[in-house]
């Protein structure tokens, strides 16, 4: 009985090595097998009615340009005080973990007394009605840095926030707005930040220090240490405008690989005009796909899919019962399959998948205080009848957080 076991488990393996990639796991994606596969709930796909964006968060459109700069004066010292402001792309050990400019503030005092520099819009800087809270990332050279906050609300009301920055290297700081039963008698008025002040609490002399942050942004939850490093979706793919021109695919294990657009080009697949948007559309004879998987791979490194972010994807089928699975690598390296959906509905429907936490291994970066696998790539099984063509519509792939688990929205 165990021989017999050992026999059919080779037979399993050879088979896979083969390029018989029907189902199941043991084939290869890329240089490496995948040895576990899991299956989304089967209520996931139930609806295709558009979800509705409970969250929102956008960036201040601000630049260095549109604030005045003031430091601080001590009697006799006031001409022997230097600074600047500039926005740069920093590529050295201070990187930061997000792909966007920084702006550089830098500071330099010959007397250690009143030491902060003041940050003024030179135009009325009006947060977005529906904002709860600010958040941005932020790297000082030197300890003792505290950043102040000055804002204005419709009423009048006048509020300072001091927020010290922690840590030798990029973090986070936030800053929940005036909430409660004063906030909601003029919610529907903008609030002014009128100041934003960088103070360093040290005597000695003398002394000089520089700030890098990132964009100021705007949410419509209160921020909290749980979710301040969580963002309530993460775009990797919406075929907005052209193919990901790093995606490729091959047709089983079938090397090499090449460039999506070529197969998105079989009887006029590509990218399609509906709802008013782009989507990636293909459509695969069945002289070209065999009755085997067609493997897509992504640009190892580019799609993280956090460990709070659920999957989620539009698909357009036909009701050929094709089968989508997603390819990612954990945290020791392996692959895993999950597959999010059976193509039997017709039309457009939103595919939303979770992540077994218990049965994988995250990558842990200490430096972006986050947990996450690599999305890697997709398959695509052929329905049936194999004589059929592939006829899929794909968008908007992203990572998602469930309503309610980032914080309190009732009220907008």
């Amino acid at each position: 009985m165990i021989s017999l076991r050992i026999l059919l488990t080779i037979l399993i393996v050879l088979l896979a090595s083969k390029g018989f990639t029907r189902s199941g796991t043991g084939y290869y994606f890329k240089d490496k097998r995948v040895m576990k596969k899991f299956y989304s709930n089967a209520f996931s796909h139930q609806t295709n009615k558009v979800a509705e964006r409970i969250y929102r968060s956008s960036d201040l459109e601000v630049t260095p340009d549109d604030f005045t700069v003031t430091p601080s004066s001590f009697t006799g010292h006031k001409e022997s005080t230097h600074f600047f402001i500039d926005r740069l792309v920093l590529r050295n050990r201070f990187a930061p973990p997000f792909r966007k400019q920084v702006f550089h503030l830098a500071v330099e005092f010959k007397a250690p007394y009143f030491m902060f520099v003041d940050l003024r819009p030179k135009k009325p800087l009006l947060l977005p009605n529906w904002a709860k809270a600010l958040d941005f990332w932020v790297l000082a050279t030197e300890p003792d840095i505290v950043i102040s906050f000055y804002f204005e609300y419709p009423n009048g009301l006048k509020m300072r926030y001091n927020v010290p920055i922690k840590g030798d290297g990029w973090s986070k700081i936030y800053v929940n707005l005036l909430a409660g039963s004063k906030k909601t008698l003029f919610r529907d008025l903008p609030i002014k930040l009128t100041k934003i002040r960088v103070t360093r609490h040290s005597q000695k002399r003398p002394t000089a220090f520089s700030v890098f942050t990132g964009a100021i942004r705007a949410y419509n939850y209160l921020k909290s240490f749980h979710n301040l490093y969580l963002e309530p979706h993460e775009t990797f793919a919406d075929f907005e405008k052209t193919l990901p021109r790093h995606w490729k695919y091959t047709i089983g294990n079938d090397p090499p690989s090449q460039p999506l657009a070529k197969l998105a080009n079989h009887e006029g697949g590509s990218l399609v005009w509906e709802r008013n948007k782009q989507y990636l559309s293909l459509s695969v004879p069945p002289s070209v796909h065999k009755n085997k998987d067609i493997l897509i791979y992504f640009p190892l490194g580019f799609y993280k899919l956090k460990e709070a972010h659920t999957i989620s994807l539009w698909i357009k089928g036909e009701g050929r019962k094709e089968e989508v699975s997603l390819i990612f690598q954990e945290g020791r390296h392996r692959y895993f399959e999950l597959e999010i959906a059976e193509i039997y509905f017709t039309g457009w429907r939103k595919i939303t998948a979770t992540i077994p936490k218990k049965e994988i291994h995250y990558f842990e970066s200490h430096r972006n205080r986050e947990r996450y696998v690599l999305l890697i790539g997709m398959k695509i099984t052929p329905g049936t009848p194999s004589k059929d063509p592939i006829r899929l519509g794909f968008d908007q792939l992203e990572g998602l957080i469930e309503p309610g688990k980032l914080g309190n929205v009732k009220d907008l």
